[in-house]
Order: structure tokens, then sequence, then C-alpha cells
């Protein structure tokens, strides 16, 4: 198949949103260029260190670009994460992106929250076309009470609306079909610490990416994602005492209250 080249999508069309997280996969075949950093950023409770991005399909794009942070959620403002079809040709656009979350001193890093949404086109008459997105992150403790090293992790895809994130030209009505589209997923990483006394102080999160556009003679298709958002949710961090360690300041306890007792 020819590829498409990426084309911008005309001002009418809807704005979307999404969020993000991530180290860096891609397809077995795929051709990767040195990743793109964005550095640092400080949030309220937690920092967002090493983030970068890294593309399969368009080697040294930069789709998802530079964030800003606001408290303590990323934002990125992606200019050119499309993929456009027409004419029986497909259109493949991928992008992966990566960070790790690091709580300051006292907090705990509670959850993870990944938003994304954006917005999708498709028209012909008597042929076919088909627009989708897909989007899997996977999220690894690195380490627990703020230095113990660890790995635990955990992976799931986002859940996308309306039709799951795939849309068929014949199935939602032609000639033409507009609509936005959204997609999120929470991950809680308490699950995945050895016991309820530990925290998790360190997090690794890896968003992969997907948008396909596939298209039939006299059809095309199109889909973009405009905004991305990846945030953490933090707690304070209380140490609970070993069993060991409660029973002796028990046993202090009792002590001083006999010596009270007797004076």
């Amino acid at each position: 198949m020819v590829r498409d080249f990426k084309r911008r999508w005309p001002a009418r069309a809807a704005l979307g949103l999404a969020c993000v997280g991530a180290s860096l996969l891609g397809g077995a075949n795929a051709t990767f260029a040195a990743p793109i950093p964005h550095g640092d950023r400080v949030g309220a409770t937690v920092d967002y260190l090493n983030i970068q991005e890294e593309s399969g399909s368009d080697a040294g794009a930069e789709l998802f670009g530079a964030p800003t942070i606001s408290s303590d959620s990323l934002d990125f403002n992606p200019t050119n994460f499309a993929a456009s079809a027409s004419n029986g040709a497909t259109d493949t656009t991928d992008s992966t992106l990566g960070f790790t979350i690091v709580a300051h001193p006292g907090k705990a890093i509670k959850s993870v929250s990944i938003v994304e949404a954006g917005d999708a086109s498709l028209s012909g008459f008597s042929n076919d076309a088909q627009a989708s997105v897909t989007a899997r992150v996977t999220v690894e403790v690195l380490e627990i009470n703020g230095s113990t090293a660890v790995s635990y992790s955990t992976a799931d895809n986002l859940a996308f609306s309306p039709n799951g994130g795939s849309y068929l030209l014949s199935a939602v009505g032609s000639p033409t079909f507009n609509t936005a589209w959204d997609g999120n997923l929470l991950v809680d990483v308490t699950p995945l610490l050895p016991s309820p006394t530990d925290f998790a102080s360190k997090v690794q999160v890896t968003l992969f990416n997907v948008l396909t556009a596939t298209s039939q003679d006299g059809t095309s298709a199109f889909i973009q994602k405009k905004d991305a958002d990846a945030s953490s949710v933090s707690i304070d961090a209380v140490t609970v005492p070993e069993p060991a360690a409660a029973l002796a300041a028990l046993f202090s306890m009792a002590i001083a209250a006999t010596c009270r007792r007797r004076s």
C-alpha cells in the first residue's frame, strides 16, 4: 500500500483531548530513531522525570510535543498526531510516551490516570472506510517506602467510546460520518504492593498509542489526537510500624505506666 502524506484536518474538525504516560515499545518491524527527550517537570506533590517519546511509524517525529504541568498533571498538545488515508491507502501512526513519577518526601503515589480523546471522520458512497484508536498502558512500581527498589507491574487498555474507538463507514452510516471520541483508564497501584504497610514512591508509566486509517476506492478516513494529559494522585505516606516494633512500643508504654503508678 502507498502511505498517504499527513495532512492537517480542516479547522472545522472538532478538537480532541488525550492523556498519557510511558517507556518505549514498538512493533517488531518498526524503525526507531533516538527517543525525543522532553526533560523533567516538577509537580505539587510528585515530579515527572525523563519524559520522552518515540514513534515506530514516523521515526524521529515529535507527535506529542513538550508538555506543561499544572499541579500534578502533565498536559501535551500534539500538532501532528493523526492518521489519514484515501482511495485504497492505509495509514498507521503510533507513538510511545514514557515518564517516571517520583513522589515528594512524605507523599505516596496512589494511582495514575490516563485520559485521551480526539475526533474521526469518514466519507464515501459505495465502498468502505475505517478509523480506529487503541492505547495500552503499562504501570511499573520501581520503588517503595522511599528507598527499596522493586519491580511490580500491571498493564491494561484504555476504554474508548463511542463504538470502542473503532469506526466503520458501512456500520455508522454513509456518505459521511464525524465523531468525537474519548478514552480513559485509572490504575490503582496499591494492589501491586507487597503489604498494606508499603507505599509506592517511584512509578514508571508507558503509553503505546496507535491511530489507524484505512480506505477503499472512492472513500477516505481520518483520525487525530489533539491534546494529552496524564495525572497522578498522591497521598500522605504513613509508615505503619512492623508488628515487632509495635509490641516493643506497647511494652515500653506499659512499663512507663507502671512506673507512674508506683511513684
